[in-house]
């Protein structure tokens, strides 16, 4: 039986305004989020709860419409598509194959993907739509282990609380400096390789234990995130940077949740970045100094206020009576340019840490593990993605290049820290070795 829908309609938030502008067919800004079970999908039982979770969560049902001055979003009552996953990660969402929705949902053997546009949400607002979709299908299809009252946590949360723009919101709190923007300024190194040639992107995942890695990082009074990100910046100069002789500083790119730092229940975009940079053509660094000036410079700017002096920048935005009412066309080329200054562009690559996925105790026995899987550009030809759920966690290298060395470097060197990993290789994956 079909859903009675309640017709919808919503501006976009800041950043999918940002996203909006500048995606393109060679820049598509999607990326992927999986759940891998310990069962086979079922195509039926995945329509239908995709139909459940949408009627739920009604901020993903729409479609992206063009107005004189702004885009908005639309409800979009088509049919959403389920398929059998045959796509390249990052690969653009056809709209006309699609239903125009800004999100896609495929399966293969074990695994449920989404493809989400970042016009539409972050990784953790698609992270709450796929916690949903997942616990509505294992639901479905164990309905005497797991009851009806079993819900995923956006369930519990109000459609108007999931619409807020919570950009908006918070950007009346007191004003700080815009210093941060400064520094965006910088020209940070780019990874040189040849391109390999094909729509999409590769994908190297490395699964790790976590409770092994955080033994390591406890030990040097570390986070996760700065230990692997100072892992990669080592990767980077060895195995890419020492050759090309440049002077830029190696710079990466980490956004962050600030749903972690102001409350909020928004179902779209509302995270900042931090740029981590070390200058290694000055210095002759090793990898503790590395680790040194990556977790001093994290320390810094995770706090709320300079959280939030960088966020306002992007409600002024949509805020600035001017730019309101310039037409689109024109505001399309702005945003570009400002896109280009704020975003990160100005970096060497990114690291995506979703952080801890968390379902009911009733859900968690019949899934394996989650993976995060960013797109890539033209700019930024490898990115990374980081997520946990129990002791596994899932680290993935997505890469336009021919030249892996980054990323044996990478997992060799955790590999010499004792670590256990168990590696695996493009697409449809993936899993092979671990079956």
């Amino acid at each position: 039986m079909k859903k009675h829908y309640d017709y919808y309609w919503n501006k976009l938030d800041n950043v999918g305004t940002l996203y909006a502008s500048t995606s393109n067919a060679s820049n598509p800004n999607i990326y992927r989020l999986s759940v891998k079970l310990k069962e086979k999908v079922k195509k039926e039982t995945l329509v239908e709860a995709l139909n459940d979770t949408l009627f739920t969560i009604p901020s993903f049902r729409v479609k992206l419409r063009k107005g004189f001055f702004w885009y908005y979003l639309e409800g979009n009552n088509a049919t959403p598509i389920v398929e059998e996953d045959q796509r390249f990660p990052g690969t653009i969402i056809n709209n006309f194959d699609n239903n125009y929705f800004l999100f896609k949902v495929t399966y293969f053997e074990k695994k449920i993907n989404i493809d989400v546009s970042h016009i539409l949400t972050d990784g953790t607002g698609a992270l709450y739509f796929l916690e949903t979709l997942v616990t509505n299908y294992l639901r479905i299809r164990h309905p005497k282990k797991i009851a009806r009252d079993i819900v995923a946590g956006t369930e519990l949360v109000s459609k108007n609380e999931m619409s807020v723009d919570s950009f908006i919101k918070y950007a009346k709190m007191k004003k700080e400096d815009q210093q941060i923007f400064k520094e965006r300024n910088k020209k940070s190194y780019p990874i040189k390789g040849i391109k390999v040639n094909k729509v999409g992107t590769n994908v190297i995942i490395g699964t790790i234990s976590v409770s092994q890695l955080k033994e390591i990082t406890k030990a040097r009074q570390v986070t996760i995130t700065a230990y692997l990100t100072a892992i990669l910046i080592e990767a980077i100069y060895k195995e890419n940077f020492k050759y090309a002789k440049s002077k830029s500083p190696i710079s990466i790119c980490i956004p962050v949740n600030l749903r972690n730092y102001f409350e909020s229940y928004s179902m779209g975009n509302f995270f900042s970045t931090i740029l981590v940079s070390v200058d290694a053509a000055k210095h002759n660094y090793s990898f503790d100094d590395i680790l040194d000036i990556v977790s001093s410079k994290m320390k810094e700017e995770l706090n709320k206020s300079v959280l939030l002096d960088k966020f306002r920048y992007f409600a002024s935005l949509q805020q600035n009576i001017i730019l309101r009412f310039i037409p689109l066309i024109i505001k399309d080329i702005l945003l570009i340019g400002i896109s280009n200054i704020v975003g990160d562009r100005g970096a060497t690559t990114t690291v995506s840490n979703l952080g801890v996925v968390d379902v009911k105790e009733e859900v968690k026995e019949y899934i394996d593990r989650f993976d995060m899987i960013s797109y890539t550009d033209g700019v930024l030809p490898i990115k990374v993605g980081l997520c946990s759920f129990g002791d596994k966690l899932s680290i993935s290298f997505s890469s336009v290049l021919a030249d892996t060395e980054i990323q044996r470097y990478f997992f060799t060197y955790l590999s010499n820290q004792g670590l256990d990993i168990k590696l695996s290789s493009s697409i449809n994956e993936i899993d092979a070795e671990e079956d």
